[in-house]
């Protein structure tokens, strides 16, 4: 009797590893994703997929507007600076402006001013601006200059420094509608907003990402890996106890 009860649980415990070898293998893999996250910075870094969006039911983050620096644009998308359809650099707070600059092209974001050549080369990132800036422009001379809450900043190109200046009439930067081509090369490509890899990872390994069914689908495959592994254990106690 004992022996064909112990034969029983070896099926059970059979059919059970035969029937969630794939469930296990997803779960160790995207387990194995969530404790990689971390070091790869998957929680800064957006998704593009059409067909993530309609399962988050988040529509695409396209920018509407953005600045117009001679024949090229930069906006925001996906906390990214854009010039023109091209990522150049992160760009997490707010785009305040972007100016002509010399031979280059200024962009200051939140406190961090960006400089690129015409081909959307990074040359230099500098932090310090002050915060709460409202608009970017430039003096007669072509220098920066930066209105804040508190006042008007002007750039030292020798220092890299933002000085207090006399508020005095400059040429700032404005937002304009983005040419519909332009929208939609940012749209093939766009991020949804609020979405890191991060999330969907772990969206994926609870079972989140298909809605309560697929939550249920994962709460079942758990319990039967509990019972995989119940049986394995007594399958391997009866053993023992035999000899």
């Amino acid at each position: 009797m004992a022996a064909s009860r112990r034969g029983r649980w070896m099926r059970w415990h059979r059919w059970l590893g035969l029937a969630l070898w794939l469930p296990i293998l997803f779960l160790v893999i995207t387990g194995v994703l969530i404790g990689v996250s971390d070091l790869r910075g998957w929680q800064h870094e957006p998704v593009q997929a059409r067909l993530l969006s309609s399962l988050y039911g988040v529509p695409p983050d396209v920018p509407a507007t953005g600045y117009r620096v001679g024949d090229h644009w930069l906006t925001q998308q996906g906390g990214r600076l854009r010039f023109n359809a091209e990522g150049v650099a992160r760009c997490a707070d707010t785009l305040v402006g972007a100016v002509r600059y010399q031979h280059l092209v200024a962009a200051l974001c939140g406190e961090t001013l960006i400089l690129l050549d015409d081909e959307a080369t990074l040359v230099e990132i500098m932090s310090g601006a002050p915060a709460r800036g409202r608009r970017l422009g430039t003096d007669q001379a072509g220098h920066l200059v930066l209105t804040t809450g508190t006042g008007q900043h002007a750039f030292d190109d020798f220092s890299g420094a933002w000085h207090d200046r006399t508020a005095e009439d400059a040429a700032w930067a404005h937002e304009r509608p983005l040419p519909v081509a332009l929208r939609d090369q940012l749209a093939q490509g766009a991020p949804l907003p609020g979405i890191s890899r991060e999330r969907v990872v772990l969206d994926l390994h609870s079972g989140r990402l298909f809605g309560r069914a697929g939550v249920w689908v994962v709460n079942a495959a758990a319990i039967l890996m509990a019972l995989l592994a119940l049986t394995g254990a007594w399958t391997w106690l009866g053993r023992w106890r035999r000899h």
